[in-house]
């Protein structure tokens, strides 16, 4: 048994996000630094929330939830930063548990699912970014215990994402 998992083209949406706070601030560097004369408080204003919401994406979304993995029968092979990260090499009888929930959008309800090491959910993997996000389940499932559903806590996301 090999599952590799294949991302939805949902992807692209973050990652374009990313690209375009990145463009916007280097542009404002830019022109902060070629016009001394530019007004400072408005490009401050607008520059340190756009610096925090690009860190914010590459950290939160990029590096923990659009990862590329590949399970066999011992181990799963985690890639982070769509794939490009490096690998990451994790036993599944090493897991004490997975966790599942449910995050809903306007576009509708994706269910995400936890790997527990330690009482740390170690890797998520998602609905909304992984086309074949059930068959990456099944393969956990056969080697992993099911540890339960947990409610959905936007709190907690954000208190894990700055760990």
């Amino acid at each position: 048994m090999l599952v590799t998992s294949k991302f939805r083209t949902k992807v692209a949406g973050p990652v374009v996000i990313i690209v375009m706070i990145i463009a916007l601030v280097a542009l404002i560097s830019y022109i902060w630094s070629e016009n001394p004369e530019a007004p400072w408080l408005p490009m401050v204003a607008f520059y340190v929330p756009m610096a925090v919401l690009g860190l914010m994406m590459i950290f939160g979304e990029l590096r923990r939830r659009t990862i590329k993995v590949t399970i066999d029968s011992e181990t799963i092979t985690v890639r982070r930063y769509l794939g490009w990260g490096r690998e990451e090499l994790h036993f599944l009888n090493a897991f004490e548990g997975y966790h599942t929930t449910q995050l809903q959008s306007r576009y509708g309800s994706y269910e995400y699912l936890y790997l527990m090491q330690q009482g740390k959910k170690v890797i998520k993997l998602s609905e909304f970014y992984h086309k074949n996000y059930n068959e990456l389940k099944e393969a956990i499932a056969t080697k992993v215990k099911f540890a339960g559903n947990v409610q959905y806590s936007w709190s907690r996301e954000m208190k894990e994402f700055f760990q």
